[in-house]
């Protein structure tokens, strides 16, 4: 599965450009289930956890990577 993108950061016919591939994408079938979405979702998670963690210490679960950023900027 690819990345996920950004919405904020296309333009109109960058956004047509991906509606139109999930479109052709669920005419020939190619459907993912809300778990099978949620797992992606996790893994590249995970990813963005670790990098961040080794960049601003260890990060509560119980807030976003932004929060953590935000607090680490804090006291710098």
């Amino acid at each position: 599965m690819d990345k996920p993108t950004e919405i904020g950061d296309m333009t109109r016919e960058e956004l047509d450009a991906e509606l139109e591939k999930g479109w052709e994408s669920m005419q020939n079938e190619r459907l993912y289930s809300a778990d099978e979405v949620d797992q992606e979702l996790d893994e590249m998670m995970k990813d963005k956890r670790a990098v961040a963690e080794s960049l601003f210490g260890c990060i509560p679960p119980d807030i976003t990577l932004e929060e953590a950023r935000a607090e680490r900027l804090k006291k710098i």
